[in-house]
């Protein structure tokens, strides 16, 4: 094999590695939106989800470069998954969402810890299970996200 093939051949495997990173960002949001529905006992409609994450698409990747400097803190993790929320169950803009992480996490720091001490050790826990961890760190996710769903429900009917 010449050095062209080679280049190409690397070149298919990081065009294939962006194109499923970009899908799976847009899964990952369109979980939350189809998270906000089951909690909402609203019929889930995966399509309907990717299109409305789509439809916000430049918001969500501005908010994550946020999310970013939010996690490099460490500190600021809750905030960072706390404003992903509530960017899609209030589909607000990305102030008012970091406003209300603030908000939230000031009222319920209790309860957003032990979500994410749970979302931790679950998640080191799922990926020592052989072949299907990764599909039950899956599950563990949603299941984490749906909790931060109930708890900012929770707080925003508490907290009018």
């Amino acid at each position: 094999m010449n050095w062209t093939g080679g280049a190409a051949i690397l070149g298919g495997i990081v065009v294939l590695s962006l194109i499923g990173a970009i899908v799976s960002y847009i899964l990952f949001l369109a979980s939350i939106d189809m998270s906000r529905d089951a909690y909402l006992d609203r019929p889930l409609d995966i399509g309907e989800s990717v299109r409305y994450v789509v439809s916000r698409l430049g918001t969500f990747i501005v908010a994550s470069i946020i999310a970013v400097v939010f996690t490099v803190t460490i500190v600021l993790i809750p905030v960072a998954i706390l404003m992903f929320v509530i960017l899609v169950v209030d589909e607000t803009g990305i102030g008012s969402s970091i406003s209300r992480a603030f908000s939230v996490l000031g009222r319920r720091l209790g309860d957003v810890l032990i979500v994410i001490l749970i979302a931790i050790v679950g998640g080191i826990i799922l990926n020592y299970i052989p072949i299907i961890g990764g599909l039950l760190s899956a599950c563990l996710n949603v299941v984490i996200g749906i909790a931060f769903i109930a708890l900012y429900y929770d707080y925003k009917r508490n907290n009018p």
